[in-house]
C-alpha cells in the first residue's frame, strides 16, 4: 500500500516507514500532518515529526530531499499554530518552531532552485510559505522579495499574489507617509483582486475578501480603480543620472518603501527618513542627525557598487591603476580600483549595523556602554532577550531582531541554510577589514595548484559581487524597519502620555543640495 489513499486513523497507527520507499514514505509523514492540522491534533503532529527521523539520513537526490524539508517545515508551522492559538495576544519574538520552519524551507529552496520551473508548484509554494513566515516575523521587506520570486516563475500563482496584497497592506500600516500608504494600499488592491479569480484555498478566498473589503473603507473607489501613474516621474537631469537611478530602482535599493511594489519610476528618491519624534525639553535631540549619517554612508556605498558594477561590465582600466607594479602570484587574482569599490561598498553597508544597533541603544534607553553596543549584542543582555524586546508589539522592531539573526545566529543548522548569497557575509567582513580578502577573476582559480594562499579567503569577483549586493538590500532592509519601528514606537508612547503633557514642535528643514560637495 502506498499510503496515497490512507486515513487518518490508519496513517497514525503506522510506526515504521521500512515497508514503503522515499516518496511514500514523505508523502504518508505529510498526509498525516495535514490531517493532525485539521484535526487540531498535537499528537498526530508529534507522530509525524517523530516518523521523518526515520528517512531523514537516507539517500536522497534534490526533488526528494526539498519536498521532505517543505513537508518538514509545514509540520512546525501546525504545531507552532495548534501550541499558540491566540499567537496575537502573546507577541514571542524567539520561538523553536519559527528557527525550524525557516531552516527546513530555505533548505528546500535553496534545492529546488535549479528545477524551480520543472517543480515550478512547489517552488512556488516554498517561496509563499517562506514570504508568509518572514512577515508574521516582521520581515516584511523580505517576504515581498519571496513573494514576488514566485510570482516571476508563475504570474498566476494565486496564494502568492494574495498573500503579496495582504503583506501590502500590513506594510503600510507601518509607513509615516500618507501618500506612500495610499499607493501601497493601491497596488495590494490590485493583487487581492487578481488572486481572487485564480486557484487558491476557501480560507484564503475569506481572508483576501476581508482584505479588500478593509481597503475599500479607508480609500475612496475612484482612486483604487483609476489608472496607475507610478512611472511618470522624472529621473534625473542628466543621461549618466537617469541610467544610475534605473539601476537602482531594478536593484531595488532605493530607501523608499515604493522600491518594494516594483522598479516605477516614482520610486527613484531616497525619501524616507525619521518620522516625528517627542524627546523630554531637556533631551538633545540626536536621532535625526545619527539617521543621516547611515542614510548617507548608505547610498555612497550603493554608488560605489554601481560604478565598480559598470567598470566591470565595461572592462574599463581607471588611469589609477597604471603604472603600479604588482606580480602575477598564478592564481587569477584581482587588483583594481573597481574591486576596491566594491569592497568599500561591503564593509561600509555592513557598518550599517552597528549604528542602527547604536541608535537602537540610545533610543530606547537600554544603557549599554557605547563600547560594548553591536547588531549583535544590542538585543541581549546575560545570554536572554532583554525584557525592553520580548513582549514588544513593534512589528518591524522584531522583524529587525530576526534579521540580525542571518548574521549572528548561534544554531549551526540555521547558520547553514542561509540562501547561498546570503552565508558567511560576517567571515567576508571580518577578513575584509582585520585579516587577507583574495578576489579571483573565476571560481576555478582558487583551486588551483598554485593558488594555495592559508592566509587569505579567497572569493570569485562575481560571488563578491554577489555577496555585496545582498549586504546592500540587507542593510536597505534594516534601515527602513528602524524608521518603521520608531514610527510604531512613536505611535505606543503617544498613547501612554499623559493627555495634558504640552508638546512644542521643532520643525527642521531640508539639507539644501548646493551644500552637498
Amino acid at each position: 500500500m502506498s499510503g496515497e489513499n490512507l486515513n487518518f486513523d490508519e496513517l497514525r497507527k503506522i510506526d515504521s516507514l521500512s515497508d514503503y520507499n522515499i516518496d511514500q514514505a514523505i508523502q504518508i509523514i505529510g498526509s498525516l500532518g495535514d490531517f493532525s492540522y485539521d484535526r487540531n491534533s498535537l499528537k498526530g503532529i508529534k507522530h509525524a515529526l517523530s516518523l521523518s527521523e526515520q528517512i531523514k539520513d537516507k539517500p536522497l537526490n534534490d526533488v526528494q530531499e526539498a519536498y521532505f524539508h517543505y513537508t518538514i517545515g509545514n509540520l512546525w508551522s501546525y504545531k507552532h499554530k495548534i501550541e499558540n492559538p491566540k499567537e496575537q495576544n502573546k507577541w514571542p519574538w524567539e520561538s523553536e518552531e519559527f528557527e525550524k520552519i525557516i531552516i527546513n524551507l530555505r533548505k528546500a529552496l535553496h534545492l529546488l532552485k535549479q528545477n524551480r520551473y520543472k517543480e515550478k508548484y512547489y517552488y512556488c509554494q516554498i517561496n509563499t510559505n517562506l514570504g508568509n513566515h518572514l512577515s508574521h516575523l516582521g520581515r516584511i521587506i523580505g517576504a515581498v522579495e519571496y513573494w514576488n520570486e514566485c510570482i516571476q516563475v508563475d504570474e498566476n500563482f494565486g496564494m502568492a499574489l494574495g498573500n503579496l496584497g495582504h503583506g501590502l497592506m500590513q506594510y503600510s500600516r507601518i509607513v509615516y507617509d500618507k501618500g506612500h500608504k495610499a499607493i501601497l494600499l493601491k497596488v495590494a488592491y490590485d493583487h487581492l483582486n487578481k488572486a481572487l479569480k485564480l486557484n487558491i484555498t476557501v480560507e484564503a478566498l475569506k481572508g483576501f475578501k476581508k482584505c479588500i473589503k478593509h481597503i475599500t473603507s479607508i480609500l475612496d473607489e475612484d482612486f483604487l480603480e483609476e489608472e496607475s501613474t507610478l512611472d511618470n516621474w522624472d529621473l534625473g537631469d542628466t543621461e549618466s543620472e537617469k541610467i544610475y537611478r534605473r539601476w537602482v530602482l531594478e536593484k531595488n535599493l532605493f530607501l523608499n518603501p515604493l522600491n518594494d511594489i516594483g522598479s516605477h519610476t516614482i520610486a527613484a528618491r531616497d525619501i524616507l527618513h525619521l518620522p516625528n519624534i517627542v524627546t523630554d525639553i531637556e533631551t538633545n535631540p540626536f536621532h535625526h542627525g545619527l539617521f543621516n549619517v547611515i542614510k548617507q554612508e548608505f547610498i555612497s556605498a550603493r554608488y560605489l557598487f554601481y560604478e565598480s558594477d559598470i567598470t566591470e561590465k565595461n572592462n574599463e582600466i581607471h588611469f589609477s591603476d597604471k603604472d603600479n607594479l604588482l606580480y602575477d602570484t598564478l592564481d587569477y587574482s584581482c587588483h583594481s580600483l573597481s574591486v576596491e569599490k566594491m569592497k568599500v561598498a561591503y564593509e561600509s553597508a555592513y557598518s550599517t549595523f552597528d549604528k542602527i544597533a547604536f541608535f537602537i541603544n540610545e533610543y530606547f534607553n537600554l544603557g549599554i556602554p557605547e563600547r560594548r553596543v553591536s547588531f549583535r549584542t544590542v538585543w541581549y543582555k546575560n545570554d536572554r532577550l532583554r525584557d525592553e524586546f520580548a513582549q514588544n508589539k513593534n512589528w518591524p522592531l522584531r522583524g529587525l531582531y530576526w534579521l540580525s539573526k542571518d548574521f549572528f545566529e548561534n544554531n549551526k543548522e540555521f547558520k547553514e541554510c542561509l540562501e547561498p548569497d546570503a552565508q558567511k557575509l560576517n567571515e567576508i567582513r571580518n577578513h575584509l577589514e582585520h585579516k587577507y580578502l583574495k578576489v579571483h577573476l573565476f571560481a576555478g582559480a582558487m583551486t588551483s595548484t598554485y593558488s594555495s594562499d592559508d592566509l587569505a579567503y579567497s572569493i570569485s569577483r562575481s560571488e563578491l559581487h554577489a555577496k555585496t549586493l545582498r549586504i546592500l538590500k540587507l542593510s536597505r532592509a534594516a534601515i527602513m524597519y528602524l524608521s518603521f519601528a520608531v514610527h510604531v514606537e512613536e505611535q505606543f508612547r503617544d498613547k501612554g502620555r499623559d493627555s495634558s503633557t504640552i508638546s512644542v514642535p521643532l520643525p527642521l528643514t531640508e539639507l539644501i543640495e548646493h551644500l552637498r560637495y
